[in-house]
């Protein structure tokens, strides 16, 4: 049971049989406000308060307070610097924008060259690594008994690599360049679970039950959602090549 979700122990298993492959129905999930008084909670207050992520754990559980969770669905709390916080662990300077995050430059070339982005490594002294460290920890620290925490976006490999060293250049990469490019993408991949991995440790250590990510699918094991958001621009040749 959770505070916030009542009947948690029934979705939990729910989700772990959906896991499996078990269920012969959809599973659903429904949220709505308890009553008329309705709280919004848009989730991007770790963004608004990078340094203070307090701020948006007390938001989310006021909103969580005021909401019903139905079926499958339950209090997640995903860790929301925006698409892709790995491009700025590596480098890249992001900026807020009301309700988004923005990595990089798709209009113009990157910060990063092909040499560069097949060497780079996590600095755990990178201001952006310290934040989402530091909300990890407060959020898994608060979550006991009440909610759930997700895993943040650290984004997909050739998204982080198009922040990094410019959509437009990625792709003439592919043309140009690809063995170098695969390379990169090599490293890049390796960096990505190091992060993952720390920010997993950080969560079980503070007892946290099974994984979480964005798209509010709990898992009774470790899982993340693979994605390729630039791949909308790939032919199905190159994406096999590059991202598959």
């Amino acid at each position: 049971m959770l505070l916030y979700k009542e009947d948690w122990e029934e979705a939990k298993n729910m989700l772990a049989a959906w896991w499996e492959k078990e269920l012969k129905h959809p599973v659903l999930q429904v949220t709505s406000p308890r009553s008329t008084r309705h709280y919004s909670y848009d989730g991007w207050d770790f963004c608004r308060h990078p340094d203070e992520p307090e701020k948006a754990v007390k938001s989310f559980e006021k909103w969580c307070s005021h909401t019903f969770f139905g079926g499958a669905s339950y209090p997640n709390l995903w860790i929301n610097y925006g698409p892709g916080i790995l491009s700025a662990w590596l480098g890249a300077e992001p900026v807020f924008r009301d309700t988004t995050m923005w990595f990089g430059n798709q209009q113009a070339k990157g910060t990063m060259s092909l040499a560069e982005l097949a060497e780079a490594d996590l600095d755990e002294n990178n201001i952006w690594w310290k934040r989402v460290v530091k909300a990890t920890k407060t959020a898994v620290e608060s979550h006991y008994s009440k909610f759930i925490v997700g895993m943040t976006d650290i984004g997909g490999v050739l998204d982080v690599i198009a922040a990094l060293r410019g959509t437009v250049e990625t792709i003439l990469d592919m043309r140009r360049r690809p063995e170098k490019l695969k390379t990169a993408i090599h490293n890049v991949t390796e960096v990505w679970h190091k992060c993952y991995e720390k920010l997993y440790s950080i969560m079980c250590e503070k007892g946290h039950e099974g994984t979480s990510a964005w798209m509010g699918i709990w898992c009774p094991k470790k899982w993340y959602p693979l994605q390729c958001d630039v791949s909308f621009m790939f032919s199905p040749k190159l994406f096999k090549e590059f991202v598959y």
